[in-house]
């Protein structure tokens, strides 16, 4: 925004930027700041759900279809305590994990995503939980970082970590190993998840 605001300050006729942006919900008010043609397009790569679980019940919408809302069976009511935050989390995963989708989970802090990572990666159990070979093939012929040695761990279950304190390297076989269907769950930083390119 502070590179923007500076070259609008200036006159400068002929640069032309284009800005691209997964989801934009306040188009109008982004439009008087930054004057722009806009192009909207919909089709998505993949569908994305939102919703809530609840006693083992999944009531979500897709963003393809907003108003309609579906429901899908995780898991049974008594597998999990009430209000239980791990074990809903755990037996969503597993659930997940089972229908081969890829997980996307955000946590508020970077702490918190390589917190949850190890806490799902020493829980979750084979065959649902299946090492990414590759990418820990490569990650072991990369530099040595302080992340390094942690996400090898995690990687054995095919989990993984995205967030700030990962080099580029590091967050860009993340992001390819999880497209390849290699790494099935990342725990990722809501701060950061703007980089996160899936």
């Amino acid at each position: 925004e502070e590179i923007i605001d500076q070259l609008l300050k200036k006159d400068l006729i002929s640069l032309r930027i284009i800005a691209l942006s997964a989801l934009i919900k306040n188009q109008g008010t982004l439009l008087k700041w930054f004057p722009a043609h806009p192009l909207i397009s919909y089709p998505q790569p993949a569908e994305m759900r939102k919703g809530v679980v609840r006693e083992g019940v999944f009531k979500y919408t897709t963003l393809n279809e907003e108003n309609i809302c579906q429901r899908e069976i995780f898991f049974k009511p008594e597998a999990v305590r009430d209000n239980c935050f791990e074990d809903y989390l755990l037996e969503t995963v597993r659930y997940l994990v089972s229908q081969n989708e890829p997980t996307l989970i955000f946590f508020a802090t970077p702490a918190e995503t390589r917190q949850w990572a190890r806490w799902l990666a020493s829980r979750l159990e084979s065959p649902a939980a299946s090492p990414a070979l590759s990418a820990i093939k490569e990650l072991k012929q990369m530099e040595d970082t302080l992340s390094r040695k942690e996400l090898l761990e995690v990687l054995k279950k095919g989990v993984a970590y995205h967030n700030p304190g990962l080099s580029w390297e590091e967050r860009n076989l993340v992001e390819t190993h999880l497209k390849k269907g290699e790494i099935k769950i990342v725990c990722a930083s809501t701060k950061y998840s703007i980089g996160l390119n899936l």
